[in-house]
């Protein structure tokens, strides 16, 4: 019966920790297209053009 408290606990830490994890994952690959797409060189624009065409697009779960 000692384990009921940690699991009240536990439970919407680990919500919390989810939510947290995919928002940044979301910031961190719009951030990555900004950047990509504000390069002021070729390659860069390239890379892009070559990534999206393929469909690889990196995954956001």
């Amino acid at each position: 019966m000692h384990w009921f408290p940690l699991l009240i606990w536990w439970t919407p830490l680990c919500l919390i920790r989810q939510i947290l994890t995919r928002r940044f994952r979301l910031y961190a690959y719009n951030l990555w297209i900004v950047i990509l797409l504000k390069s002021k060189t070729s390659q860069s624009r390239y890379l892009w053009e070559k990534i999206r065409k393929k469909g690889k697009l990196p995954s956001l779960w």
